[in-house]
């Protein structure tokens, strides 16, 4: 009786897995999914977070953090069976009740999409974390892990399709990116944000009882709620000449189906062979290239009576904030630009991430994204998305991807009803056809090249504090700003930010490591609630503050900083008063005795020269922003900015001084990482070394890889090609580097004594795989241990701490 018992409980137990695992394989929306849909804030595409790969590396982080037990397997399979169902549309003609919802897998996608999740990708979401991620998150990540297209009519078409159409016809020429830059300036509706622009608003539309998605298009009806006595349904749908594709995924290589590259790692990891009529078919294809250009193919075979067209081009509403992405075509977009580049990707991914997960078995899945959509690459500069159409014919040789193709276009069709009926003789050949045309349009398609991308290799560990005048239009600031942030490293492993109110002081967004929280508190809303204008005496009485306390918690912790402290201050146009002039004047005096590591930029508007007195360096360190929509205008203001940013050291302190620099001289270490050929830059302030003593900094190796360490006092960036007549540099795999820094600086003021610089380079490929710390970004980060001894605490006097507490009281009298 007791085995009885527990075959029954195996058999239920196995059943519920059954259940969970094919939720996301039915012809309704997903019961977990339901909330994306029956609420205005998760369903509207304008409210959710943007979808980028910096996006998604996050919200996988997020839950890769809140349950540490799963492997990169499980966590692949359970993202697929919990986040994606393909396909899912509005049916136009049924209205929204407390009965049903008006959505439902309709779309071409949710074929394939089911016959995935039930036969290539076996497993269910019952162990998912749901609880690392809230509702705004979880919506997000459904909608970017979901391919949808969605070709309703929207009265926009007028001015995006022909923008998109000439951008694409003008990049091609170009032989550039669609994806690189904004196509065009457009600006779609969101309820919570962004005001309609003049070609979004339908005049001959009636006025709706819950505003739209999208603009109301003549002959559509707006949803109708519950109980409105004017319910009606449209009888007259047309169709857009520019379609929205769901589903689509912004990285600098190109739009891509970031489900589908979800859903490589998953059958790469847990491999499948799927027989079906004398075909074996392999998962790791069926759910990547051969599935997409099977599902094309026999779409267009069944409609058309031939194999049409491979390919879709399109570009995004905005880069710096891509929530829609266009395609150019009104017809034959069964497999896009953006399937093409996601079933390459994710087909790279399938066929090799189980050797790395071999090799590393802690290895996750964000790393795995993080890596590949870098210009680092996975494990090597040849698994990234920069390279992967050289990579194509190694992983998907013509012979192996038509037999895959043809394979899985056998079972689509025993499971797909088309408009015309497949003659199974022919399945061979529309297979093999679809296989030609995608090899002969996927090498056409101009995406950034890896020799082009020339993006830094040194990494920013930097915590910035954002100050902010509310008076600038929110589109303009808002991408601005979520830009600057993508391109800082914001994450547990390197930067932080906090954004406050220029006017006040008052926090707007919370200090954080993730740009989901930038995402999450900064919309119209929010920057509205605060008071416009920028008060300079009180903002840099409040940075120092801010500054002083991260000292004070430097100390708390034993930290020894290893992060750059940055305040950039975003002024509107507000003018610079000569007591603002002098106040800033003494305060950068100042802050090179007393806050030595306080490095203030300025991205402001109006005239450059009227900032200069509120920055150490005028020609490096201001940087003027027009109050644009133009996001090439955005993008070529910030990308200097970030460029300075890189170049501003980490600070390495005494952790025993705190803000108010009374603490005694000690010794301290901490371990810091470098990753394979990459450069972390470093600075000692004369603060910590300056007066009697033997202070000493020690750099060590743990035996993780070989690294260079190079040190200088002339060049603030040294490395080995520095031309400093002081530079020092020493290789280090497992032996130490002592730096003796007791003969700098014995007598004068800090203020003409020069900090030690420090770079710590890897220049070469790590093949050594074994970082597992909490603080490891990769398994291939190579670890060392910096050690301070002796290192003294000293600032410019009894009267400068004086004038900070005059400060201080000033600042609290301000505030009442």
């Amino acid at each position: 009786m007791g085995i009885i018992r527990v075959a029954n409980f195996l058999l239920v137990f196995f059943l519920i897995q059954i259940i969970y695992g094919q939720q996301n394989a039915g012809r309704s929306v997903a019961p977990a999914l339901q909330e994306c849909y029956n609420n205005t804030v998760l369903r509207e595409r304008g409210r959710k977070l943007p979808s980028s790969i910096n996006i998604l590396v996050d919200l996988i982080r997020k839950a890769e953090d809140g349950r540490t037990t799963q492997d990169a397997r499980q966590m692949s399979i359970e993202l697929i069976h919990r986040f994606r169902q393909d396909g899912i549309l509005r049916s136009p003609n049924i209205v929204n009740s407390q009965l049903s919802l008006p959505y439902s897998p309709r779309g071409f996608q949710a074929e394939r999409n089911i016959i995935q999740l039930q036969s290539f990708i076996p497993g269910s979401a019952v162990n998912f974390p749901n609880e690392t991620l809230n509702a705004l998150e979880r919506c997000s990540m459904h909608s970017i892990l979901s391919s949808t297209i969605d070709n309703t009519l929207r009265g926009d078409e007028g001015t995006v399709c022909n923008r998109l159409g000439r951008y694409i016809r003008r990049t091609r020429s170009l032989d550039s990116d669609v994806e690189q830059f904004d196509p065009f300036n457009v600006q779609i509706r969101s309820n919570l944000e962004e005001e309609p622009g003049p070609d979004e608003v339908n005049e001959n539309a009636e006025e709706p009882a819950e505003e739209p998605e999208f603009p109301v298009p003549t002959g559509v009806d707006a949803e109708i709620l519950p109980g409105d006595p004017n319910q009606r349904v449209s009888t007259t749908i047309t169709t857009s000449d520019c379609p929205i594709e769901g589903g689509a995924m912004y990285t600098r290589w190109g739009a891509v189906q970031a489900g589908t590259v979800i859903a490589g790692i998953a059958a790469g990891l847990e491999p499948q062979i799927v027989v079906e009529e004398g075909h074996s078919i392999d998962s790791r294809f069926a759910v990547t290239l051969s599935g997409d250009i099977s599902e094309a193919s026999l779409f267009q075979a069944g409609s058309t009576g031939d194999v049409q067209n491979i390919g879709a081009a399109g570009g995004w509403n905005s880069t710096l904030l891509p929530r829609w992405y266009f395609i150019s075509q009104q017809r034959f977009y069964e497999m896009t630009d953006a399937d093409i580049r996601g079933g390459l990707d994710g087909l790279i991914l399938a066929l090799n991430v189980r050797n790395w997960v071999n090799s590393f078995s802690t290895l996750k899945v964000s790393q795995i994204l993080d890596m590949y959509y870098s210009r680092r690459g996975a494990f090597n500069d040849t698994m990234r998305a920069c390279n992967r159409y050289n990579l194509l014919t190694t992983v998907a040789p013509l012979a192996t991807l038509q037999l895959q193709t043809t394979g899985f276009a056998v079972k689509f069709d025993n499971s797909v009803t088309f408009p015309g009926t497949i003659i199974d003789a022919m399945i061979p050949t529309i297979a093999s056809t679809g296989v030609n045309k995608f090899f002969a349009y996927a090498p056409t398609i101009n995406d950034l090249s890896c020799e082009a991308d020339t993006s830094n290799r040194n990494r920013v560990a930097t915590d910035i504090i954002i100050v902010l005048d509310t008076q600038w239009t929110h589109n303009t600031i808002h991408p601005a700003i979520a830009y600057l942030l993508d391109n800082l490293d914001i994450n547990r492993y390197g930067s932080r930010f906090t954004v406050i109110n220029g006017n006040d002081g008052t926090v707007i967004v919370n200090t954080s490591s993730t740009i989901l929280n930038y995402h999450q508190g900064f919309n119209l809303t929010v920057q509205q609630q605060h008071p416009t204008g920028f008060q300079y005496i009180r903002m840099f009485t409040q940075v120092e503050q801010m500054a002083r306390s991260r000292s004070d918690e430097d100390r708390q912790t034993g930290s020894l900083g290893l992060r750059s402290t940055i305040a950039l201050f975003v002024p509107f146009q507000t003018a610079v008063t000569a007591e603002d002039n002098a106040f800033a004047t003494e305060r950068l005096e100042l802050h090179r005795s007393f806050i030595p590591d306080l490095h203030i930029l300025v991205l402001g508007g109006g005239a450059r020269d009227s900032y200069n007195s509120l920055v150490r360096n005028p020609v490096n360190d201001i940087f003027v922003l027009t109050d644009t929509t133009d996001s090439t205008n955005i993008v070529g203001v910030i990308n200097p900015l970030v460029s300075r940013i890189l170049e501003i050291p980490r600070r390495i302190i005494n952790p025993h001084c705190g803000a108010d620099f009374t603490g005694t001289a000690g010794t301290a270490s901490l371990d810091d990482y470098v990753e394979p050929q990459t450069i972390n830059f470093y600075r000692i302030s004369p603060n910590f070394f300056i007066g009697d003593g033997n202070p000493v900094l020690r750099i060590r190796g743990q035996g993780y890889g070989n690294f260079v360490a190079c040190t200088s006092r002339l060049d603030s960036n040294p490395t080995q090609n520095s031309t400093a007549t002081d530079l020092n540099c020493v290789a280090i795999n497992t032996n130490e580097e002592t730096v003796n820094l007791g003969n700098f600086c014995n007598d004068g003021l800090i203020r003409d004594c020069n900090p030690v610089f420090l770079s710590i380079q890897s220049t070469l490929p790590n093949t050594n795989m074994r970082c597992t710390d909490d603080r490891c970004r990769f398994p291939d980060n190579i670890k060392f241990t910096l050690s301070v001894e002796n290192f003294s605490c000293r600032s410019g006097s009894a009267m400068l701490t004086a004038s900070f507490i005059i400060v201080s009281i000033l600042f609290l009298l301000l505030r009442i």
